[in-house]
């Protein structure tokens, strides 16, 4: 014969528990990709197509010598030249 199905009401509710949030590791601790895959607003879209085309007009190169043709080259041409940590 088939067990009787519990009763609701002779249950205590059950918490679920919160899944824990992965840390992310200091870039000096571990691996770190090589890729990036960013959404911007229309406002970062637009000042980033601004400096493509600065860095066109310029004649532009990265550390490796490629000519700044698209955006990622603009990016790694930024993070190469512009930023002072």
């Amino acid at each position: 014969m088939a067990k009787p199905l519990p009763r609701a009401e002779n249950q205590q509710a059950q918490v679920l528990q919160q899944p824990q949030r992965l840390v992310t590791p200091p870039a000096s601790e571990g691996y770190i990709p090589r890729t990036v895959d960013v959404r911007m607003t229309r406002a970062q879209a637009a000042i980033l197509r601004d400096k493509l085309r600065q860095l066109q007009d310029s004649g532009a190169t990265t550390a490796d010598g490629r000519p700044v043709n698209n955006r990622a080259q603009a990016v790694r041409w930024i993070i190469e030249n512009e930023v002072v940590i």
